[in-house]
């Protein structure tokens, strides 16, 4: 997919504050793991930011933010592709961010550790971690990194 079609499918997403769219990312792919795998999968973006290079679709990032080129580069986190079932879920909350913190605990949660990752005061959990995978898979890829901790059912990892 060429790079303004990905703009287009994902214009909602663009338009939302930082804070949005690490919460929204966050609560797409670990809102199931409490509060430290959630925190976890914030600092693997965070690290990604601070890491630059290939990590940031800087066509994204000159629209939005750098959190913004990290997290909807295509293909670097599952929910938001066109085909996940997540996807769906997390656009009906960009398009109402006020509805979507009403009786949603999880979300609320994702947006306060947001929040604080922005404020720079969110602890790194993952020892510097720029991937990750879930227990039940074993990509190829991560033989060529270093496993650096457990968090729930997500496997961190970071560059030799």
């Amino acid at each position: 997919m060429n790079t303004q079609k990905w703009i287009d499918l994902n214009k909602i997403f663009i338009s939302l504050p930082a804070t949005s769219i690490l919460a929204l990312c966050a609560y797409g792919e670990a809102r199931g793991e409490g509060p430290e795998g959630i925190k976890a999968v914030l600092n693997v973006m965070n690290n990604r930011v601070v890491h630059r290079g290939w990590f940031i679709e800087k066509e994204i990032a000159k629209l939005s933010s750098d959190y913004h080129g990290v997290i909807l580069k295509p293909f670097q986190f599952s929910c938001f592709l066109p085909k996940d079932p997540n996807r769906e879920k997390l656009l009906t909350m960009a398009n109402s961010i006020i509805n979507a913190t009403a009786d949603n605990s999880a979300f609320v949660l994702c947006l306060d550790l947001s929040v604080k990752m922005i404020q720079g005061v969110l602890e790194d959990n993952t020892l510097g971690a720029l991937y990750y995978h879930t227990k039940q898979i074993h990509p190829k890829w991560a033989d060529s990194f270093v496993k650096t901790v457990e968090i729930g059912n997500q496997i961190f990892y970071k560059e030799v």
